[in-house]
């Protein structure tokens, strides 16, 4: 090693002998993505490790989601790595694919509508994405009723699909006295009517009830919508529970939940929304940043965010935004001598700075 002192005048160089031990160094870079997180043990936030130094990296997946492997083909997970040279380690993660058997339905007793979150199925063999919303809307024809209709051997209208699975209907003639309880969906939200017997027991949409039977009308919307109107043909309503009269129809109107950002700012300063728009709805993505003032903190929801990050509408929301409160200082309290130290018989220039923010306070 060679020590250089500051002052070559008066002090002459001098070489040292310095016994050093050298570890190599490399970077691991470890990148998530899409479908799933990294969990890691050992992480430096430089990215940059000592050889031999362990890591555990643990690959976990969304929901839907599964993880498959690594980017260097191993399956192992959680892993354990002992750094001996760099390396990108990366998570592949997949989202599964099932089949969704819809059966051919003779058109002379009704029709059969299915969709996989909004794409409507062919008869025969479909493929979907797990997760996805499978939904089946029936309709008899006149003279028809829907004997029993089952999404993986259940009694039901709406699955998540976390497996392969076929959809079995039958239609039967109606008996003399009967009516069939049909149900009609609207409006650009979203939901589910639920039928029941008097006694509790599910009643599938499509299905008959003799003249003077009674059942119970449950709406069901999803998360961002609203049940708008509810209106019920063919059936006397008393006490919550409706009597067949005639030919039943439950029509009913779901339109999306519209929320107002609601602010709560404090200091001097402004917001811009992106989009702007008065309304948003569920699902929404928004964009918050600040156009006017220093923005010291920004919470929505009791979550805090980072200016321009995107925050997602999922109900009533809340913007705190805390602006810094800038107070100009009287020059009498500022020391304006010019300052000085000696150092090896020389003067120097005292200089001291200081930036950041101190208790809402911004130095310079």
């Amino acid at each position: 090693a060679l020590f250089i002192p500051t002052d070559e005048s008066r002090y002459a160089n001098v070489e040292v002998p310095v016994a050093v031990t050298v570890n190599a160094i490399y970077n691991v870079y470890l990148l998530p993505q899409v479908g799933g997180s990294l969990k890691v043990e050992g992480e430096h936030a430089d990215q940059t490790y000592v050889a031999g130094q362990t890591l555990i990296v643990t690959a976990m997946p969304d929901q839907n989601y599964e993880f498959v492997r690594w980017n260097d083909n191993d399956k192992t997970n959680p892993r354990r790595i002992s750094v001996s040279s760099n390396m990108t380690l990366m998570p592949i993660f997949e989202r599964p694919i099932y089949t969704v058997n819809v059966p051919s339905i003779s058109e002379n007793q009704g029709s059969l509508i299915v969709t996989c979150d909004g794409a409507i199925l062919k008869p025969g063999i479909n493929e979907c994405l797990k997760g996805s919303t499978i939904l089946v809307q029936v309709t008899p024809k006149t003279g028809y009723t829907v004997q029993s209709l089952t999404i993986g051997g259940v009694a039901q209208t709406k699955y998540t699909l976390v497996d392969h699975v076929s959809i079995d209907l039958t239609f039967a003639q109606i008996k003399e006295d009967n009516y069939t309880v049909q149900t009609e969906l609207s409006g650009n939200g979203s939901g589910l009517i639920r039928l029941f017997k008097e006694n509790g027991e599910p009643l599938l949409p499509g299905a008959s009830l003799t003249k003077g039977s009674k059942f119970i009308v449950v709406s069901v919307p999803e998360p961002g919508s609203e049940l708008e109107v509810l209106e019920v043909s063919g059936a006397t309503l008393a006490d919550g529970i409706y009597t067949v009269t005639g030919e039943t129809t439950i029509s009913a109107k779901f339109e999306k939940s519209a929320y107002q950002l609601k602010l709560d700012v404090r200091g001097e300063g402004r917001l811009t929304f992106s989009p702007q728009q008065t309304n948003y709805y569920y699902g929404d993505e928004v964009a918050i940043t600040a156009s006017e003032g220093d923005l010291y903190r920004l919470v929505v929801n009791g979550k805090a965010l980072e200016a321009g990050e995107k925050y997602t509408i999922t109900g009533p929301t809340t913007v705190y935004a805390k602006f810094i409160e800038r107070e100009e200082i009287d020059p009498k309290y500022i020391n304006q001598d010019v300052q000085s130290y000696v150092f090896d018989n020389h003067y120097h220039r005292f200089d001291v700075s200081a930036s950041g923010i101190f208790a809402y306070f911004s130095t310079n």
